[in-house]
């Protein structure tokens, strides 16, 4: 599927569907800047957590339930 990278101090998201999925395995997206349109394949794994810092804020879009595991990843 095509995605939207989208980084902020809240977590690092891939959005589609007009909604943000919240990715566990964000160093999968470290070489991507926030905006990078990818093509990515991904599972959702609630048991998953992501190993960054992040900030105690509201991530001001809507977002998809769960947490997701990117599978496969490339640049459009």
């Amino acid at each position: 599927m095509s995605a939207i990278v989208v980084k902020d101090c809240t977590g690092t998201y891939l959005r589609y569907d007009n909604k943000d999925h919240l990715i566990c395995n964000e160093d999968k997206l470290d070489g991507y800047e926030s905006g990078t349109a990818v093509n990515v394949s991904i599972l959702r794994d609630d048991n998953c957590r992501s190993e960054g810092v992040h900030c105690a804020a509201l991530h001001h879009y809507q977002c998809a339930e769960g947490n997701f595991w990117i599978v496969k990843i490339k640049t459009n």
